[in-house]
């Protein structure tokens, strides 16, 4: 179901059925007697992408609405503050006997024994399906990523990443060449930002320093932070973004502060 607002003319007022009548008319009878009897369960899909206002309208209509309810979201803080209390279910990270079978279901029995290991390089790219996969692409069967330089193994995955979210239709290949080459610059600054916030998001005063000596006009900024976000780097989370992942976030944070010792 959308999450977007209908126009003022139409908004129902604390009414799930109703929402869902405008969207499909013929079975307005139907939601409104499921909604009678509490056997509508509204199911809300990715609260973190939604604006402020958005978030508050739902928000709203959770609270007064009765019966059951389902919202996701990833783990952004602020979200769960604008929600009524409910019961919080979160995904955990891949445990070690997850991420050894993924691994060897993709056929890499032996990045499940270097897993296994717990070095931190190849602990921290098993968090995730996603990553714990991309490290199967990057890392050559019969290779050793324990001999591999963090750095080396970090900017493998980056490309694996952008490679995957191109493959996927999420990026277009000069959007993924644009990530590339801003990578020590806007990303990298971003990060250092990222990573010395204390609430642990990036606003939009933090956006727009990063972008200060980029020479990118509005569009071309907005164009970033989409690549980013579909790039699977940042998290959008209502008017605030995090990365995705803490230590890519912090191999790119070392790339732009090597750029502004070298410069």
């Amino acid at each position: 179901m959308s999450t977007a607002e209908p126009s003022p003319a139409t908004k129902p007022s604390r009414s799930w059925s109703a929402v869902l009548a405008l969207r499909d008319p013929t079975h307005a009878e139907l939601f409104g007697a499921l909604e009678a009897t509490q056997r509508l369960v509204p199911i809300v899909d990715g609260l973190d992408e939604l604006q402020p206002q958005q978030l508050e309208a739902i928000s709203h209509w959770l609270r007064t609405g009765s019966g059951w309810w389902i919202a996701t979201s990833r783990p952004l803080r602020g979200i769960g503050a604008e929600l009524p209390l409910a019961w919080g279910l979160r995904l955990q990270d891949l445990r070690r006997d997850d991420a050894r079978r993924l691994l060897v279901a993709l056929g890499r029995e032996d990045l499940a024994d270097a897993a296994d290991n717990q070095t931190a390089t190849v602990r921290e790219l098993t968090r995730t399906p996603l990553h714990t996969a991309l490290l199967a692409r990057v890392v050559l069967p019969g290779q050793d990523p324990l001999h591999l330089q963090p750095h080396a193994l970090y900017e493998r995955a980056f490309e694996a990443l952008l490679d995957h979210s191109s493959r996927s239709g999420r990026l277009t290949t000069a959007d993924a060449g644009l990530l590339k080459h801003l990578l020590s610059t806007v990303i990298g600054e971003l990060a250092i930002a990222w990573l010395k916030s204390e609430e642990g998001l990036l606003d939009r005063a933090a956006l727009d320093r990063a972008f200060d000596q980029s020479n990118l006009g509005p569009i071309e900024q907005v164009r970033v932070i989409e690549a980013l976000t579909f790039g699977h780097l940042l998290l959008p989370g209502g008017a605030a973004w995090e990365f995705g992942h803490r230590t890519m976030a912090e191999w790119v944070a070392a790339a732009a502060l090597r750029r502004r010792v070298e410069s």
